[in-house]
């Protein structure tokens, strides 16, 4: 069952991407910072997506992570395409104009996130959930058999 879901969530963003190729080049329009309401009206809209697309919401959003380390922590397709995708269908959802702004739906991710496992995602203006932050460290792996520590991680963000 998640198999044809999943070539259904597929055949959508095939669909999706060929509508996107074939129309006019749209002019560029400035992204819209969301209010109080609208950021809990947009998270709420992000947890009835489906599955791959609010988890790739939340890794891209949330954790800050790149399409490749998305890819390996998912074993997901074209993570960069979904979350355009994911983000369209919101935009459309919440009857916007404009695209949604990147810290509206980082704020929107964390919302979300935080409804969906109970968990805090920050700590303080700017922190992370250090919990949160070791497991997904572990989640992924860079060499079979072996995590990385969350020191590892810190020294691969600054090196």
């Amino acid at each position: 069952m998640i198999d044809n879901s999943e070539n259904r969530l597929e055949k959508t963003l095939k669909a999706w991407l060929e509508g996107q190729s074939s129309g006019q080049a749209q002019p560029q329009t400035v992204p819209r910072q969301l209010d109080d309401a609208a950021l809990a009206r947009l998270a709420d809209k992000l947890l009835q997506l489906p599955v791959p697309l609010h988890n790739v919401l939340f890794m891209r959003h949330s954790f800050g992570l790149e399409d490749v380390e998305i890819m390996r922590v998912l074993d997901i397709a074209h993570p960069g395409q979904l979350a355009t995708l994911a983000q369209e269908l919101l935009k459309q959802v919440m009857g916007l104009d404009a695209p949604i702004a990147e810290s509206s739906l980082r704020q929107a991710c964390d919302m979300a996130l935080e409804r969906y496992t109970g968990q805090p995602v920050r700590s303080g203006e700017g922190g992370t959930n250090l919990e949160l932050d070791a497991l997904l460290a572990n989640a992924a792996p860079k060499e079979p058999g072996r995590a990385l520590s969350t020191e590892e991680k810190k020294g691969e963000k600054d090196g």
